[in-house]
């Protein structure tokens, strides 16, 4: 029989509704006394429906407002609730008489000033409380995942730990090195050194690979491509589109993006706007509007939304009359003002730009640019080692005559570790015997040392980092250097500085760089600083930061083309620190 009712009462919840003018004003009330269950028909506006006694007004004949407690109602003027039963508001006798009480959890307190339940205490309101339960005072303590520790603890798989000591990786495991140490971090449970070791992770999983950019694990870079955490063989002739390829040798061939999204598509046959792609028939005349495509003979585009027909043959714009109503009109196009490398003005469809090195009729011609150098190559008979062009013939190796492909394997050679030539252009000048204030700043006044880039960075080296020191088995060295930034010496007075840690990757290594602990450098770079790793090839340049040089660069950079230096303030806001 109680089943039955039960279920009566489930069905009445979701049958009856009652509508007042639009307002759901009657609703079901449920209430049980005992293993009785009983469902009834109230309106929220005048009554309250109570879980142990059922249906009443909101408020008795003198319009004072009624609550639940336990199996009765209450007067919320002078009475109070607690604990399921009815107290009166003020006490009524003894030497308390006339104060009022408060109840916090189940229990009664009486009222003062400057208090507040936590839980079911009644504490000061200088005391804060973890958990809604425990009360705490934070000069002294601090609350951790529902846990009172001491100031400078955390909480480790329900575990206080001193974070000065320790640090916890997943909420789970404590690693001997102090949490307020930078140079590690956690990948899962696991703890890695961020100078030496990057997490990758995909899904739930971590796996722990070398600091080199990839994410991708241990792979021939000569024959494969990561893609996104995905390996694709790529043999020299593919390239990532999202998480997969495009073959860059078929000049049909591309990549349609919208953000981290790519499918490859046929030029000749297809148009890619906004990431999506549109078979067309009559390329000349095909034209993006947001994600849709127009026929630039008959339509116009508003707003890169909205699609209209020309009024006239010679509209070539989109006006508008009102809010939401536009019409075709004739406006006079701006000319273009041409993409510059270097110095250099250059055609994006013909030419190639390799860290501002100019390359005319390079990318007609199949070349490619040999980053992070400045040279370009031919994909079909020539090959990128390191920023070395070389014919597919010769191997790209070290002076140990092994294979990128397995040394990165962490394979032994015959003759032990690889020595790699010294690399002294670029960022790698400061490996060089002319790396000297007075022969630097000699270059300068020369114009042998270009200085017209978008950012003068002033760093302090805090520590010098040389992979071939640490015994990880790559195909070149790399150093990296952890600094502080002081401030952008191209930049307007009143300006913000950048005082924010980095890390700087240079692909070289020699006993020069590790003296540079503690000293000030100058990096000359059109770089963004929107991640803390940054990459550096032969287009940036370090200078050591004596004042000298430094005056010498800033006075310098005033005769650099207007599109390097102009709007200093605007450059410093897009190299906004991530």
């Amino acid at each position: 029989m109680n089943s039955l009712k039960l279920w009566s009462a489930l069905c009445l919840l979701i049958s009856i509704q009652h509508f007042n003018n639009g307002y759901v004003s009657s609703k079901t009330c449920f209430w049980h006394r005992d293993t009785e269950i009983t469902a009834e028909i109230f309106d929220e506006r005048f009554q309250i429906c109570c879980e142990l006694s059922g249906i009443h007004n909101k408020s008795r004949q003198d319009s004072t407002p009624i609550g639940c407690c336990g199996n009765k109602t209450y007067d919320k003027i002078s009475e109070v609730c607690c604990n399921q039963k009815v107290h009166n508001r003020h006490i009524q006798g003894g030497s308390e008489s006339g104060k009022q009480r408060v109840c916090c959890g189940d229990k009664l307190f009486i009222a003062k000033r400057s208090h507040h339940c936590c839980g079911s205490n009644y504490v000061p309101s200088n005391l804060r409380c973890c958990g809604r339960q425990t009360p705490y005072n934070a000069s002294e303590s601090r609350c951790d995942y529902d846990t009172v520790v001491p100031r400078g603890h955390g909480v480790c798989d329900g575990r206080p730990y001193d974070k000065f000591k320790y640090k916890c990786c997943s909420r789970s495991r404590l690693h001997n090195v102090s949490s307020f140490d930078k140079t590690f971090g956690c990948c899962g449970e696991k703890l890695i050194d961020t100078n030496t070791q990057q997490c990758c992770g995909w899904s739930k999983m971590k796996i722990i690979q070398p600091l080199t950019g990839q994410c991708c694990g241990l792979f021939d870079s000569n024959k494969e491509i990561c893609c996104q955490g995905n390996r694709i063989v790529s043999n020299g002739v593919l390239r990532c589109c999202g998480n997969g390829s495009v073959n860059i040798s078929d000049p049909k061939e591309g990549c349609c993006m919208a953000g981290k999204v790519g499918t490859s598509y046929r030029k000749n046959t297809e148009k890619c706007c906004n990431g999506s792609v549109h078979f067309i028939r009559n390329t000349k005349n095909a034209t993006c509007c947001g994600k849709q495509l127009l026929s630039s003979r008959e339509q116009v585009c508003c707003n890169n939304r909205a699609i209209i027909n020309k009024t006239a043959p010679s509209h070539n714009s989109c006006c508008s009359e009102r809010p939401g109503r536009y019409r075709s009109c004739n406006r006079q196009v701006p000319t273009k003002r041409p993409e510059t490398c270097g110095r250099v003005p250059y055609n994006e469809d013909r030419d190639l730009c390799c860290n501002n090195k100019f390359h005319r009729d390079a990318k007609v011609n199949g070349k490619k640019c040999c980053l992070p150098g400045t040279e370009s190559y031919y994909l079909h008979n020539e090959t990128c080692c390191y920023s070395t062009v070389k014919d597919k013939t010769e191997e790209c190796t070290g002076s140990n005559n092994r294979k990128p492909s397995s040394i990165m394997q962490g394979q032994s050679g015959p003759k032990g570790p690889a020595q790699p030539e010294q690399q002294t252009k670029g960022v790698c000048r400061v490996c060089s015997p002319g790396w000297r204030p007075n022969a630097i700043i000699m270059s300068i006044y020369s114009k042998d040392t270009n200085i017209c880039t978008q950012k003068a960075m002033k760093f302090v080296v805090n520590k010098v980092h040389q992979l071939n020191t640490i015994g990880l088995p790559l195909a070149m060295p790399w150093t990296w250097l952890n600094v502080t930034s002081k401030h952008n010496i191209y930049r307007e007075k009143g300006a913000p500085s950048l005082k924010q840690n980095f890390t700087l990757f240079l692909p070289c290594a020699c006993p020069e760089l590790k003296k540079m602990e503690g000293e000030k450098i100058l990096l000359l770079t059109n770089a963004e600083f929107n991640k803390k790793r940054i990459f550096l090839g032969d287009s940036d340049l370090i200078l050591p930061g004596r004042r000298k040089v430094l005056q010498l660069v800033k006075k310098q950079s005033k005769t650099c083309p207007n599109y390097v230096v102009q709007n200093i303030a605007f450059l410093i806001q897009m190299s906004s620190i991530g």
